[in-house]
Order: structure tokens, then C-alpha cells, then sequence
């Protein structure tokens, strides 16, 4: 919703005003697929220069994308993929990135480099199998950290190793709460204990901590990833219940959207990432790096950022 709010804002506000020649014609779908595709046949039928889609789900687009390729409309998938040869370009974050700095979190913080014979237990929570991003954000994380898996620094005691087996559907607190409360009665629940709990995003490290909170039998501090900068968890992590948070200005991905729309107008060259779908599809990733937000015990609970 935040980004949404900025995003029609700032299109408004600068590069898509009245005032320099152009009509923005905005539609909150209220998270509802088929509101999208009422909404994206509405602007075929109004003829509009481009179409920008902020997808709530992957697929489900193959017929209406087609008739605004059919119309010589080019569409701009936002935040999330859509694979399709009807997508002209994608806007998002870096998400392996905020995989690798929640990774790298962990390495530093338990200076695993010099762990000697120490081993520590970790386990991963993702996030939507729906989401593609889910799968850049556990394999950031787990590629950081697979050294030290592999040299027995770090241990998953459940054996829950590969995404389908972590993922929580739709991003979902309470689904990512029950699993972990399960992990634990199966696996900890004689006192072994949990060092980390990498969560790939905010929602699920909500329902990670509560199950530590009611169902860890152990009595150590667990580290607790997450993303997003949620106010929920930013006071989790002011409270010393969740470790770190990867914020992502999303301020930012609404820049790189009138940038990207100003020089395709311009038919000018672009600087950007090309790369390929799984089913061939040539696509457009403009690259927005992510920021980390960290607890500053040395500022009374502040924060502070760490630009990439």
C-alpha cells in the first residue's frame, strides 16, 4: 500500500502531470487479481500508452496481457514477474541481495569465520512459492551460508534444507508461527539448542518469534532475520526479539518506474540488466539495491541504515 500510495503520487507529481502532457489513470485493485485484470482491460479499452502491473499473484495474466500486446500496448510488470512474452519490462529490488545481507548478518554476528570447532543450529523460514521473489531472497541466503553448512559450522537439526520444504504460503504469520512451532516440539523440545531463525521476510519472522516466545524450551538469545521494516517487527527489534531487518526503499522503485517510462518515451538507450526467464523470455531488470536495518545498542534503540 505504501509503495502504491508513492508510486501514483510521484507519477503525478513529476513526470506524468497534466501540466507536461500527460494522463495518469490509477486503479487500486485492493489486492484482488480480478480487479487487476477488470482494471488492465479497462485501459486497453481507453487506449493508453503504457500499462505498469503490480502483480498480486504470477499467473493468471497469459489472456489479458495478450490483448494489450494485441493492442500495441507494452505492459511493465512492478515489484513482481510475471513470465510472459507480453511483459516488456520488470522493475524490482535486487532480491538475492537481501538474501546475501541477511546471510552475511549471521556470519558476522556469530563470527563464524573463527567458530573453530563450535557448531550452531539454524533454520530457514521463506516465503511464497507463488512470489518468484521468494525464491531470490532463501537462495541469497542460503548460497552465503552454505560454506559453513557444509563445513558443519552451522546445522539445520529439522533437515528442512530446500525451499518447497520452507516456504510459507502467501507470506502467512500464523502458517510460518505452526511450522515453527512444530520444528521445535519435534526437534528442540529436548533442549537442543536453536541459534538462528533466518526468515526471508517481516510476516514470517512474526510468527517465528511468537513460537520461540511460547514453545523454545531454550534459554539463549536466537538471532531472527527478516525484511521489509515492518512496524510490528521494528518494535520487536527495539524489544531485543527480532535481530535485523533488510529495508528496502521503496521509494526508490517507484524512481527507477518514471525513469524506465521517461526513456522509453525518449526512445532512448537504457542502462539496465538484461536477463532471460525460464521459458526464454527476454526481460528488463532495473536494479534497485536494498538497504539493512540494524538495532544500534549503542544509540538507545535507534536505528541506523547501511547504504550498499
Amino acid at each position: 500500500r505504501i509503495w502504491l500510495a508513492y508510486c501514483k503520487h510521484r507519477v503525478h507529481e513529476s513526470t506524468f502531470s497534466e501540466e507536461n502532457g500527460y494522463e495518469l489513470i490509477f486503479d487500486d485493485a485492493q489486492q484482488k487479481q480480478e480487479n487487476q485484470l477488470t482494471a488492465i482491460r479497462n485501459f486497453i479499452q481507453q487506449e493508453v500508452d503504457y500499462i505498469v502491473l503490480a502483480p498480486v499473484t504470477e499467473t493468471g495474466w497469459d489472456t489479458v496481457l495478450q490483448e494489450a500486446k494485441d493492442a500495441g500496448i507494452p505492459v511493465i510488470a512492478y515489484d513482481r514477474l510475471i513470465k510472459s512474452d507480453a511483459v516488456s519490462y520488470y522493475i524490482s529490488f535486487d532480491n538475492y541481495t537481501v538474501g546475501t545481507l541477511q546471510g552475511q548478518y549471521v556470519i558476522d554476528t556469530l563470527d563464524l569465520d573463527n567458530a573453530g570447532d563450535k557448531t550452531y543450529n539454524i533454520e530457514f523460514t521463506a516465503g511464497d512459492p507463488a512470489d518468484n521473489n521468494a525464491g531470490y531472497f532463501f537462495n541469497g541466503a542460503y548460497d552465503t551460508l552454505k560454506p559453513y553448512l557444509d563445513a558443519g559450522t552451522l546445522n539445520v537439526v529439522s533437515g528442512q534444507t530446500d525451499f518447497d520444504s520452507v516456504a510459507t504460503a502467501a507470506w502467512d504469520t500464523q502458517t510460518a508461527l505452526e511450522r515453527m512451532q512444530n520444528i521445535l516440539a519435534s526437534y528442540y523440545a529436548d533442549g537442543t539448542q536453536l541459534d538462528v531463525a533466518l526468515c526471508s521476510n517481516d510476516s514470517t519472522a512474526l510468527g517465528v518469534t511468537q513460537a520461540i516466545e511460547s514453545d523454545y524450551a531454550g534459554k539463549n538469545d536466537v538471532l531472527i532475520t527478516g525484511q521489509d521494516g515492518d512496524e510490528a517487527n521494528l518494535a520487536n527489534i527495539v524489544d531485543g526479539k527480532q535481530s535485523m531487518t533488510v529495508y528496502k526503499a521503496v521509494a526508490n522503485e517507484a524512481v527507477v518506474l518514471l525513469t524506465l517510462q521517461k526513456q522509453c518515451w525518449k526512445v532512448t538507450q537504457l542502462m539496465i540488466l538484461w536477463l532471460q526467464t525460464p521459458n526464454g523470455i527476454s526481460i528488463v531488470h532495473m536494479i534497485q539495491n536494498p538497504m539493512k536495518h540494524l538495532k544500534d545498542i549503542n544509540a538507545h534503540h535507534s536505528f541506523w541504515f547501511l547504504q550498499l
